[in-house]
């Protein structure tokens, strides 16, 4: 039998929840045992109980009104492994270009090929900087992470140099899209 998602609140099974209807996008995530808004600076915190009543609100609002609600839940047994590979990342990304990615992903597990996967292809990468990557929070990261999906061989993401844009194909480290941005802005 399937868990209910405020089960899976109470029981702290799932540590971010996110909300998407005509009103917009709230992002929640658990923190210290209270509940958040982290894209609202001003938002409430609520507990797991007070969260509960607030989602069931939610979506009578939603019915009453007819209108579309959907409700992505982020498992806290994720956080764990997409945290690992982020420092994995920023570690190997420190000292290699994107050329050398596809030797780096055969060194990992099954599932930390996953994570790297949806890390990535929701990241940008810089050519310059202090910063070379990019990251969305672990939490949206864990409201993405889907079932047993077979990894696809192509991987595009983007990497920002100082004076280019480009999009390469991680696994073959083929450039797919390349934009010099002294031309666009005419500084020949």
């Amino acid at each position: 039998m399937s868990k209910t998602i405020y089960e899976k609140i109470m029981e702290r099974k799932i540590t971010s929840v996110e909300l998407k209807s005509v009103l917009g996008r709230e992002l929640y995530i658990c923190n210290n045992g209270n509940w958040t808004d982290v894209l609202n600076e001003f938002s409430f915190s609520y507990t797991p109980e007070q969260f509960c009543q607030y989602i069931a609100d939610y979506e009578a609002w939603a019915e009453l009104n007819n209108v579309y609600v959907e409700i992505l839940e982020g498992k806290a047994k994720h956080r764990e492994i997409i945290n690992l590979v982020k420092e994995k990342l920023t570690e190997f990304f420190s000292e290699y270009d994107y050329t050398f990615f596809p030797k780096f992903y055969k060194t990992l597990s099954a599932k930390e090929k996953k994570a790297a996967v949806l890390i990535l292809s929701h990241s940008e990468l810089f050519d310059y900087g202090c910063i070379p990557v990019m990251y969305p929070s672990t939490n949206e990261l864990s409201l993405l992470w889907k079932g047993n999906k077979k990894l696809k061989k192509c991987l595009f993401v983007p990497i920002k140099g100082p004076d280019y844009e480009l999009t390469v194909n991680m696994f073959t480290g083929e450039v797919v899209e390349y934009v010099d941005m002294d031309i666009i802005e005419g500084n020949f």
